[in-house]
This record gives structure tokens, sequence and C-alpha cells, in this order.
């Protein structure tokens, strides 16, 4: 202990000598530099500062002289006025820089003065009774010497000196001079000093300025500080007039050459250099003890390292032999080190490849020749000493010595069973999530929303609170957010909804799939991040690469840490389809919905215009001799008949009239509107006719279609305002799956087409949905009914075909109606019913039924008025009952649609059964549940529809007691 102690001293004493020898040494060095430097910066600064004192005396001398040139002035005038005085004081201050003012106080009371404005205040000052001055200026008189005094800092700024001196002259008549008053010069220092080059001298050296002697206090400092002269560097003296000044300079801090021996800096960099110098001899001289030290820690240090190490360590000699295990080793290969020392690593270390089972070589053989390292294969199992397997990752490196010859080999290895099982399950997962992903039916996009995430968070850093309202204030904000977002992949569901042939593709084009609402929802599924949602989900729109606009519901979850946004799955379910259908659905419900209303009114109407009608009939055979009347009661017909007209438009929109269809070639049917189709045009429109010369035939109501083709064609007229280009085009056309898919309301299919073109105003696209509504046009009031439309819609639709408008606003219109084809050959067009005018009547029992009672009193007129026998009931119970009371009623006549839960169907059916033989007659203005019958022929035929004439009923009620059809 006693012998490290002293190790330990010895090279503590020798650094302590260096450092003392080097302190001594730098004392003198600095004692003798500053002794020089002091004596030549004294000589400098004398020579400098006689030049200013020299210079300065010059001067003062030289403003002080205006004394003299005011008492000359004072002794030749004795009496002068103010304006006098200023005059010549004024020529006399002109020329001198630094005079502020040149004053005259006879009998010692100021009453002249230059700069009046400025000084007006010294005017009538008493210099004898100024407290501060008096005893001054009693000494002044007495000595006839000059006072010189101050510095006084000015009411109008400055700092100045004030230089009196009193004047003397002698009286008329008396002998000797006597004190007429006083001379004075007020001057401005800083002139003075400048022109004197005081402030030169003044950039190295501290300079200061006192009265030695003379009036106005002696050794009162004028200028500068009063430590200037307790240690001044240089001193010269300034005469002046019954007085002198003293000048002192002292050196600035820092400013002598040898500053740096002045400063702590000097000292600090021999303290610095001394330990330096002490460290060195000390580390030379403890240079032994430390290298002994430093191979004791080593192999402390390779001791403790090898035992903290997590991974296995096994070294081994040039040989192969084993020298080092530490304890991983020990616990994974089962061989402690005591056991394995010296024997060959491939002993210890049994090392079988995963897969095959086959032995690996020892990695000592394949290093110590070349001297590289190696990684060695990931499909490596370790069999230990019991036996064990475990799945290891290890590396080799070879030991090199000083001149780089292989001494040995360095193993690390660890157990990676686990992280094996894991990754492969990993590996797993990730190939399923693949398959997946690719394989999914929705389309899927991931997406990096990192950078829009932490944009969000610098917007909440900076105060934004309502994220909203600050996106509406800033819109393009939300275009910089979304081309912050990054698609990393997509699936192939995502490339065949949107038309793309690779990912590249759609990633390069993905541009040209936004819609006008993309960003409106971007923004909503801002919304939900900023405001901690769990899940997003928007309906959204799209466009296909080719175009085409796709109805999507957009969803994804909304990750819970920051970390979650660098990929975030987007899934996009398309629902272009099922919104077509809805939307189709919709118009198809709002269509059958208006449909029955129109055939609920149609039913009250007609009900109305039957009663209308029928007493009008028998109003006319009543009154047949009176021409005036019957002329009013035609005319009371003819706007009666023009609402059985409305009504049966109204019917026909609604699908309630019943067609009378045959199989046409509508190019023939055309052909023969030609003339009444010109008589609907103006001379204006040119019409142009296109037929197919191979048009199929279609099985129509050809009376409807004459009615559709006519009102399409006074549609296009007045879209043309009476000029234009109108055509016809007729054609064979297929429509196949696609297009129905893109078309809902219609079905696939062979079809005739008739396409009617205008070159009108157009229709605009949000009122297309609408234009087949009963009563809606866009004509002006009175115009038009709205019902031209809704009649060739009721066509289509009873003819089981479809209708198609495409128009543009400003270009046209086109109408294409697609009618069904018929199988048929040859058309066959069926003629029109003659009407009756007048059948007789008889004498046979009916039974008439009806809840109108209007209707039910003129039923029973008119048919009494023929002969018959007649019994009325207001409903089917009452029917029923006087059907079993009178078994003898020969024909039932009914109202199809009657409130109490039978309809005349229901009727009919049940009074067959109790009165076997009966005829029935049903009537109805809205023939809903008549389709019901279709199977029947009786029940078809034996329908009169409302309203009716009195010679219509007699026809129809002989027809079927006749057994033949109406």
């Amino acid at each position: 202990m006693i012998n490290d102690m002293r190790e330990r001293l010895q090279p503590l004493l020798g650094a302590l000598i260096v450092v003392l020898a080097l302190l001594f040494g730098a004392h003198q060095i600095q004692r003798s530099a500053l002794q020089e430097q002091y004596l030549l910066d004294q000589s400098i600064a004398e020579k400098r500062l006689r030049q200013v004192a020299g210079a300065l005396a010059q001067s003062m001398n030289l403003r002080l002289s205006l004394t003299n040139s005011l008492a000359a002035f004072v002794a030749i005038n004795r009496e002068f006025t103010q304006q006098e005085f200023d005059h010549y004081a004024s020529q006399l201050q002109a020329g001198m820089v630094g005079v502020r003012s040149l004053q005259l106080a006879p009998d010692g009371i100021v009453r002249y003065l230059t700069n009046l404005e400025s000084n007006r205040v010294a005017l009538g000052h008493n210099l004898f009774t100024d407290q501060r001055l008096h005893h001054v200026v009693e000494q002044s008189v007495r000595e006839r010497s000059f006072i010189i005094h101050g510095p006084y800092e000015l009411r109008q700024g400055g700092v100045a000196i004030v230089a009196r001196r009193p004047l003397f002259f002698a009286q008329p008549g008396e002998s000797g001079d006597h004190f007429w008053g006083f001379a004075t010069v007020i001057i401005d220092i800083q002139p003075i000093l400048a022109d004197a080059g005081f402030f030169g001298l003044e950039k190295d050296l501290d300079l200061a300025i006192r009265g030695t002697d003379g009036r106005g206090g002696k050794g009162e400092l004028f200028y500068g500080q009063p430590k200037v002269f307790g240690s001044p560097l240089a001193v010269a003296d300034v005469a002046l007039p019954d007085a002198s000044w003293q000048l002192a300079a002292a050196l600035k801090p820092g400013s002598e050459a040898t500053g740096f021996l002045h400063s702590n800096w000097y000292w600090l960099s021999v303290l610095i250099g001394a330990m330096g110098l002490a460290g060195l001899i000390y580390s030379i001289i403890d240079r032994p003890r430390q290298l002994k030290k430093q191979v004791y820690l080593a192999t402390e240090n390779l001791h403790i390292t090898l035992h903290s190490i997590g991974d296995a360590v096994i070294a081994t000699d040039r040989s192969g032999g084993i020298s080092i295990m530490n304890p991983v080793a020990e616990r994974l290969t089962g061989w402690d080190l005591e056991s394995a020392r010296g024997r060959p690593l491939s002993e210890v270390l049994h090392l079988v490849h995963a897969a095959t089972g086959e032995r690996i070589s020892d990695p000592v053989e394949s290093m110590c020749a070349p001297g590289l390292s190696v990684s060695l294969d990931e499909q490596i199992v370790l069999i230990a000493r019991d036996g064990r397997e475990i799945r290891i990752a290890d590396s080799a490196s070879p030991m090199l010595d000083n001149v780089g010859k292989v001494t040995g080999v360095v193993l690390v290895f660890r157990d990676v069973t686990r992280e094996s099982a894991v990754r492969a399950a990993l590996q797993e997962s990730e190939a399923r999530y693949r398959s997946l992903f690719q394989n999914a039916e929705v389309s899927i996009w991931n997406e990096d929303l990192s950078a829009v995430y932490q944009m969000l968070r610098q917007l909440r850093h900076e105060g934004v609170s309502d994220l909203r309202r600050h996106l509406d204030v800033n819109p393009q904000l939300a275009w910089d957010l979304a081309a912050m977002v990054k698609v990393l992949q997509v699936n192939e569901a995502t490339l065949k909804m949107f038309g793309a042939k690779t990912p590249d593709e759609f990633l390069m084009e993905i541009h040209h799939t936004f819609a006008p609402d993309t960003i409106p929802v971007f923004i909503d599924s801002l919304c939900a991040v900023w405001n901690g949602e769990k899940m997003f989900r928007s309906n959204s729109s799209f466009r296909s690469l080719d175009g085409r606009e796709l109805k999507a519901i957009i969803s994804f979850p909304i990750p819970e840490k920051p970390e979650g946004f660098s990929s975030v799955p987007i899934s996009i379910l398309d629902i272009t389809e099922q919104v077509r259908v809805e939307q189709a659905l919709h118009r198809a419900q709002k269509m059958d919905a208006i449909g029955q209303l129109t055939g609920g009114i149609a039913h009250d109407f007609n009900n109305i215009l039957a009663i209308v009608m029928g007493n009008l009939n028998l109003l006319q055979r009543q009154i047949a001799s009176d021409p005036k009347i019957l002329k009013r009661l035609e005319t009371i017909e003819n706007a009666a008949q023009r609402a059985v007209d409305l009504t049966r438009q109204l019917l026909s929109f609604s699908r309630r009239e019943f067609a009378r269809v045959a199989t046409v070639d509508i190019n023939q049917v055309i052909a023969e509107m030609v003339s009444l189709i010109s008589q609907s045009l103006t001379p204006e429109v040119k019409l142009v006719y296109r037929f197919s010369q191979d048009l199929w035939l279609t099985r129509i109501d050809p009376a409807d279609f004459e009615h559709a083709v006519i009102n399409l064609i006074i549609n296009a007229r007045d879209a043309m305002a009476g000029a234009g280009e109108l055509i016809l085009e007729t054609g064979n056309v297929t429509l196949d799956a696609d297009y129905c898919s893109q078309h809902p309301d219609s079905h696939p299919g062979e079809y005739v087409e008739l396409t009617i073109s205008d070159s009108g105003k157009g229709i605009p696209r949000d009122l297309l949905d609408r234009i087949f509504e009963p009563f809606y046009t866009t004509k002006p009031q009175g115009k038009g009914t709205g019902l031209g439309l809704s009649l060739v819609f009721g066509f289509v639709n009873r003819s089981n075909g479809y209708i198609h408008v495409d128009s543009e606003p400003d270009v046209g219109t086109r109408v294409h109606l697609y009618l069904p084809r018929a199988q048929a050959t040859e058309a066959v067009v069926s003629q029109p019913d003659t009407q009756v005018e007048e059948v007789s009547g008889g004498s046979e029992t009916l039974l008439v039924v009806d809840d109108e009672p209007g209707l039910l009193d003129l039923a029973r007129e008119m048919l009494q008025s023929l002969g018959y026998h007649i019994l009325t009931a207001a409903n089917a119970a009452e029917a029923l009952q006087l059907l079993s009371e009178s078994p003898t009623i020969d024909l039932l006549f009914s109202d199809l649609v009657m409130p109490g839960g039978m309809s005349g169907y229901e009727l009919a059916a049940e009074a067959c059964k109790r009165v076997p033989g009966l005829k029935v007659l049903l009537t109805s203005g809205y023939t809903e549940r008549a389709q019901r019958w279709e199977s029947s022929a009786q029940a078809w035929s034996c329908l009169l529809k409302k309203p009716y004439s009195r010679s219509e009923l007699a026809g129809g009620i002989r027809a079927v007691l006749d057994g033949g059809d109406l």
C-alpha cells in the first residue's frame, strides 16, 4: 500500500514543481513588459497632449479677445442703443464658432446681449447680488482680472464656459479710471474642443480639464472625470488671460498594447498551459502504472461483458478448441466451460439444417484460412447436449492479431425459436391478408394519412377549434390536405370498378376519379378524425376512368394512435346499380301513386259525367221541339264530352283504360298520319322522315299510338317556337343486358324504335324525371294541360315498352319509343265498332246496383223509359237481399267499384251462384280490378264504360240479354 502511494505521489510532485516555475516566469515577463510599455505610452501622450493644449489655448484666447472689441465699442460710444449693440456684436459673433452670446452689464447688471430670444432670461440680472458669483465679481473688480468659470448647461442646450472682463474708463473731469461694468463671452466648449483636436485624442485616452487659478473657482473641473487627475499618464497647461487650465490624460481600460498582460486572460492562459504541461509530465511519469491498471480492467471488463451479453458467445483458438464460453452459451449448449474447454467446436456445437436435418460443417474450418466473417444459414437448429432442439441465428468472425494473422474464431448466436414461430405466423397472416385484400369483392385502398394527421395536429396547436368553419374560410386548405394523401395500394376490385388495367395506371389517373362531392366528403372525413370518431362512413360519388358516374359508400376505421395513420384501409362499396334500381323503383312508385290518384279522380269524375250526360240525353228527348234549348244542351254536351276525353287521358296514363290492340307496322301508321302531322306544324318547321325498310311489327293500340305521336310532335313544335327541324326515324333495335343495367326501366329484348328529334330549346337535366307527371308542364299558363307526355308514358307502359328522353339545353331533345317486337308477319288492324244510335228496349226485370244515388236514379229512369221493370240497390248487400226476395230477376246491372267490402265482380260471382242463368252487365269508369278478370271472356265482354249515353246503355242491356257481346 505504501509503494502504491509512493507511485501516485511521484508524478504529482513533479507536476507541481513545473507549475510553480512556469508561474514565476510568467510574472517576471508581465512586469518587464508593462513597465516598458508604460514609459512608451507616457512619452506619446505628453507630446500629443501639449499639441492639444496649445491649440485649445489659441482657440480660447481668440474668443476671449472679443471682450477687448466690446470694450473698444463702449469706449467709443459710451451712449448707445440696443440696436447699435446688436449690430456691432452680431458682426463680432458671426465669424466665431462656438460663441453662444456676447453681453454687456453696466454696473454689473446685464442690459445688452446677443441672441436675445434664447437669452432673454439673462436681461436685468445683477451680478453683484448673485449669491453664487458676488464674491468672485467683487474680486474681479478689485484685481481688474478675467472671471472664467463653468461649465454650465445652457437652457437652450449645450455646455458652455462663461468669461467676464471688468471694464474701466476715465470720467470727464476726474482723475483715474472708474468701473463701468462687465463684457461677457459665453463659449460652447464642445466646438472649441473639437477645433483643438481634443476628440481625436480622446479615442485612445481618457481626458479631463480643470482650472488651476484665476477667477471662477480654482481647481474647478471643466470637462471629463476627476479620476483622470488621480493617476494621470501625462499633464499639460493651457495658458489663458489671468488664468490657466490643466489638461490631463489617462489610459483607457484595455487600450494598452500590453492590455492582455493586464487581464485575467493572461493568467488564465498561463494557468492552463501550466496545468497542461503538468498533466503531460504526470502522464509520462504515471504511464507504467496506468498500463498495468488497464490490463487488469480489460480482463475484468471482458469477464463482465461476456456474462452480461444476452447472446451466446463461444471463442476458439486457431485449432478450433473452445477457450471461452459465456453463461448463455453454457445454457443453450448444455455444456459448462470447464467441460468444454479445449474440445473441438463441432463436438460442443451440434448444428443441423432445420428443413433437411443434415449436419452443418464446423464454421472454424471455413474461415480460419481466408479470415472472413460469415453469417450462417437462418434455417439452423442446435442439438443441445441433453437432446433439446433450439432454433438459432448465428454469425462467426475470425480473431486477428497485430499482423492480421487468424488466432481463432468468435461465434455469436441466440435462441430464435419463438421469433421464428412468430415470423412464420406473421408471414402466414400477411399472405392471408394479401389474398383477402386482392380477392375482396369490395374496392379497398390502403392510404397513408400520416401527413394529414400531422397537419390537423398543427392546426389544433395553432388554436383552431372548429375545423369545418376553418376550412370554409380557407377552402384551398382542403385541397392542400387532399394532396397530402398517399394511396399505397389498391386491390383487383378497385381496378375493375374504375376500369383500370394495372395499379400504376389507376394511381397515375386517380385525379380523374374525383366527382363534385369528393372534397365535401373528404372534409366530412377530416372532421370525423378531428372529433376523434371511431369510424367514418358516407355516401360519395366517383367517376370511372372512362367517365362513368359511380355511386359508392366509402368507409374506414379511424386509428386510435398516430402511427396507425400510416396505413389506413379505405373500403369503397359500389352501389351504382343499387342506386339506379332504387331511383327507378322510386320513379315507378311515384308514377304508380300518381296513377292511383288520377284513377280515383277519374272514377269519381266519370260518375259525375255519367249523371250529367245521362240527364242531358233525357232532356234532349223531352224537349226536342225547342231548338234554342237543344242548342244550349248541345253546347253542354260538347263540354261534357271534352271532360270525357280528359278523363280518358287520365285513365290512359294510369293504365285503367282497356286497350284495343292490333299487330301493326308503325311506318304505315305514321304514313297515314302525314296530313295530320303537317297540320300540327308550322311552315317554318322542316319535317324529315327516316323509315327503316325492314321494320319489325309491333302489337299496340293504334289509336293510342297516333295520340302519342301527335302529342310528341306538338311538344317538339312548341320547344322550337314554331321554327326548326323535326326528324321522325324508325328502326329495329335489340336492348341487351348492358344497356338495361344502365337504364333500369328497360328490359332486354327486340324492339321497334321510333325516335322523334327536334332542334328546340331542350329540357334542363333536373326536370327530366318529372316530365311524365300529369299536369306538370314547363309551358306558359294556358298553353298546355300537362297531360300530353303522361298519355305517351301510359301508352308505352301499357304496350310493355320503354321510353327514354335525351335532352340538352339549347341543343334539342330526342324521344325514343321502344315498342316490343310482335311475332306476327303481317299487320292486322281491328276495325272500330260502329255505335248503334238507338236500340229497342224490353220487358225483363233488371236489378240496378250503384252507390252513387244520382247514377242509380238516372239508370232507373233510362231503363224504365225503355220498358224494363227496374229494381234498385245502393250496395252489394241490398242487391243480394233483393235477389233472394225476387228470384225472377233477368239481369244484374252493377257498378264495378263500390264501398262495403264487395266489388261488382264479387257481387256478380255470388249472384250467379244464387240465381243460375242470371245475366250480368258491369259498368265502371275505373277499371283497375278488371285486369284480374281478363281470363273470363264473359266478364271482359260485359263491361260498359262510364259515362254512357241512353243508347249505349240500351244497347249494352239488350246485347247481354240476347246472349251477345257489347
